[in-house]
């Protein structure tokens, strides 16, 4: 589930694990995890899908708390493949985006 999470984090923000922008917080996990603790979601969006996610904004915050979910440090508390995809079901149901 570890690798699943840094997948959907590197498509939602648009960045790579070594990405400049992640600077003092060291790991692509880290980031995200502070940009998603102290609300700022406008950085955990590629400005290449930005118009679409504003349009599904549930959605973008259910995907992205389920990418911390999936990169939880204690991995007995990371999501099973089936709440995984019962979650990425429901989102595809109530959105308009593409996946």
């Amino acid at each position: 589930m570890y690798g699943l999470g840094i997948i959907l984090i590197e498509l939602l923000t648009g960045k790579s694990p070594v990405d400049a922008e992640i600077g003092l917080h060291g790991n692509l996990v880290d980031w995200a995890r502070y940009c998603y603790s102290d609300c700022h979601f406008e950085a955990w969006v590629d400005p290449l899908i930005k118009v679409d996610a504003l349009k599904n904004l549930n959605q973008i915050v259910e995907i992205m708390n389920l990418a911390v979910q999936c990169t939880c440090h204690d991995p007995a508390t990371r999501p099973y493949a089936w709440e995984v995809v019962k979650t990425l079901e429901s989102v595809r149901r109530s959105s308009t985006l593409c996946f």
